[in-house]
């Protein structure tokens, strides 16, 4: 790092042949990964999606068999950036822990309104719905 004027430290510029690290979300000890390209984004929104209460949830074979691969879309009529991101926050405690069953997939989860308010435990109970109902059977 080089220091900038006022002294501030900024990162030196990444080599083109390092890639960045998948970005992770670590929650309960559970591990969660995003989904970054475009061409996963683009079959999850033409998958099959199933809606169980607040949530609406698709997913699509993951190519790199890992950890669960998960994107959240929760739309303005949530509320504001602080709603939604509660919401989201809720929404990725969820997942991890039910992660163990969605490795091997990207997931798509969105929400409406009402899972601000709803509870915690049934929150669970409608994501656990929808996966069971999207797992190969």
């Amino acid at each position: 790092m080089t220091p900038a004027a006022g002294g501030n430290p900024t990162p030196s510029p990444r080599a083109p042949s390092e890639a960045a690290p998948p970005r992770q979300i670590m929650l309960s000890g559970r591990q969660l990964h995003r989904v970054q390209d475009r061409d996963t984004q683009t079959k999850l929104r033409r998958s099959r999606r199933v809606r169980r209460g607040p949530l609406t949830l698709s997913c699509v074979p993951d190519s790199r068999l890992g950890p669960a691969r998960v994107a959240f879309a929760i739309g303005r009529n949530v509320g504001g950036a602080v709603h939604r991101n509660r919401v989201r926050r809720r929404l990725r405690e969820v997942m991890s822990e039910l992660a163990p069953r969605l490795a091997g997939r990207a997931w798509l989860v969105g929400a409406s309104a009402e899972a601000l308010t709803t509870d915690f435990e049934l929150l669970r109970g409608h994501a656990d719905a929808a996966v069971r109902q999207l797992e190969p059977k």
